[in-house]
């Protein structure tokens, strides 16, 4: 099961970055995400130990970190909340 959320984690940040430009992705639907990869979650019976978190993902060498959603383990803690991400999002200064 690590090697497919892995695989999965892979997925969710590289299609973030293809999305984008190097300045970052411009609208990352956070929260619409995050339920999607809950509900994935429900599927496979893991809610007592996985939730979704944010963190920076390496992609490679040359396009370095990127913010991102992700699977993790429950006692693993994300970078910012999800629902400060969401209002980050939903009340920039474009």
């Amino acid at each position: 099961m690590e090697q497919e959320i892995q695989l999965i984690n892979d997925i969710i940040v590289n299609a973030i970055a293809h999305g984008a430009d190097m300045g970052g992705s411009y609208e990352q639907n956070v929260m619409g995400l995050s339920e999607a990869m809950n509900r994935w979650i429900q599927e496979k019976g893991l809610q007592d130990s996985y939730h979704v978190i944010s963190s920076s993902r390496k992609i490679n060498d040359s396009m370095g970190y990127w913010p991102t959603l992700e699977i993790a383990p429950m006692d693993q803690q994300g970078e910012s909340p999800l629902e400060e991400l969401y209002h980050l999002q939903m009340n920039r200064e474009d």
